[in-house]
């Protein structure tokens, strides 16, 4: 089956043609022979197909994140499933999935996400996930719907809508909730980039929607300042509302060796009653030959004592590929002096390079062992055998917005089998139909008891 997945105005369209199709798993089969005793596949934000990065860029703000399709090759993600450690079994449970579609860009467009039920032994409908894109690939739309059992039917929960500069840099970000009572969206949240003719972001503003004022609040803002092109420090502020201003909250300084590697971020905290900043927490950051990074020891400010004391160390390793394989956490014992376990997480790879499994445990202290916390399968597929994407000269649709009857015109995407189903902006089907194609053909669809523009 391919699908072909197009975002009209206010409806998205997916037409399915029956095609003889290799699937995901029978490449995975190709792949390794690690795929031949699994059952199913599981859902995670996908990982960077790097884990291991020659540099680090700290995390500096709660921005979000935009999810990256395809990694500059023809490999995509097709599915992921989740398991979760059973106590009772020993063993990994099957928990949730998650299909993602594409467009002809290869910018995922859909995702489907689904749980396990061990009641009825079948999946259920959980989550669905709606992508846009605009003419430079870049996220412009971003809609998550969860499954109502009792509607039987989808129900908006966020929406993201994103806007960018010539550069390509991301400026705006409004974030909205559905409102139930009011059945539409409403505003939540919105976070302004400013950047500079360097197009280094200089400031960073986060606002919440207040309801009572009809009106955006300011809530969070971080000044960002750099040496040439390393940032070397950020200030990160709160909004005072009994006094409508802005007052110091966080400070970040970072620090670099002579190969632009982040080798120290210091944290400080700021003390109304100083009026002064004070030291919070301190993290050093290790590198190997090839300038991976192998382990991060995090300190914490102890005012009174007026010295550093062990908190956290991270370690990672790799493999011949230089692909991250696992990663250790642990915490600081200052009664026994001693670091002990926390977490850990393994990876590995399909012969291509690609992730095949994610694994993650932490310890118990009461039965001094490691128990499952989540493992993931990764699937992959060739982005030009698992879906295609419908160029203008394949068809026309007019007229576009429609008050419920239009036509697709000269739809020819290889005849055989097809089907189109639509969804309105709230991610119900309004419409499903199969037809059969030979050559390019005119499909008139009429919908009523839509409004204009679904």
């Amino acid at each position: 089956m391919k699908k072909h997945i197009l975002l009209l105005t206010g409806l998205l369209l997916i037409i399915t043609i029956s095609t003889a199709q290799q699937t995901m798993q029978e490449f995975s089969g190709i792949l390794s022979e690690k795929t031949q005793n699994l059952k199913c596949t599981a859902f995670d934000q996908m990982l960077p197909a790097e884990l291991s990065r020659s540099k680090i860029t700290p995390f500096v703000q709660p921005r979000f994140r935009q999810f990256k399709s395809r990694q500059n090759d023809e490999w995509v993600i097709d599915s992921t499933y989740y398991y979760k450690w059973s106590l009772d079994l020993s063993d990994w449970k099957l928990s949730s999935k998650n299909l993602f579609y594409y467009n002809n860009q290869g910018n995922n467009t859909l995702i489907l996400s689904y749980k396990w039920s061990d009641g009825t032994n079948s999946w259920k409908k959980y989550e669905k996930s709606i992508y846009a894109y605009n003419e430079n690939d870049q996220n412009t739309l971003y809609i998550i719907y969860n499954w109502n059992d009792q509607a039987n039917d989808w129900v908006g929960y966020w929406k993201s809508e994103f806007s960018y500069n010539d550069n390509g840099d991301l400026i705006l970000h409004i974030g909205y909730l559905w409102n139930k009572d009011l059945n539409d969206w409403e505003y939540y949240y919105k976070s302004v980039h400013i950047f500079d003719e360097n197009y280094q972001e200089t400031e960073w503003t986060n606002y919440r929607w207040s309801s009572e004022n009809n009106d955006w609040q300011n809530y969070l803002k971080i000044d960002y300042f750099y040496n040439n092109e390393n940032m070397t420090e950020y200030i990160r502020y709160r909004w005072d509302t009994d006094n409508d201003v802005w007052v110091n909250y966080l400070k970040y300084t970072l620090f670099y060796d002579e190969n632009d590697y982040l080798t120290k971020t210091i944290t400080y905290v700021w003390k109304e009653e100083n009026n002064d900043w004070v030291f919070d927490t301190k993290t050093i950051f290790s590198y190997d030959a090839d300038g991976k990074l192998i382990e991060e020891i995090s300190y914490h400010w102890y005012q009174d004592q007026n010295n550093w004391d062990y908190s956290t160390k991270y370690s990672y390793s790799y493999n011949d590929d230089g692909n991250r394989i696992n990663e250790f956490i642990y915490f600081w014992d200052s009664q026994e002096n001693e670091w002990t376990n926390a977490e850990k997480t393994y990876y590995d790879y399909y012969e291509n390079g690609k992730l095949y499994k994610k694994e993650a445990y932490s310890w118990d202290n009461n039965l001094n062992d490691w128990t499952g916390d989540i493992k993931i399968i990764y699937y992959w597929s060739i982005f030009t055998e698992i879906t295609e994407f419908p160029k203008a000269e394949d068809f026309t649709i007019f007229p576009n917005p429609a008050e419920g009857n239009f036509t697709i015109y000269k739809l020819d995407l290889n005849s055989g089998n097809v089907q189109i189903d639509l969804y309105n902006m709230q991610g119900r089907k309004v419409y499903s139909r199969s037809y059969t194609l030979n050559g390019p053909s005119d499909i008139s669809i009429s919908l009523p008891d839509v409004s204009k523009g679904m």
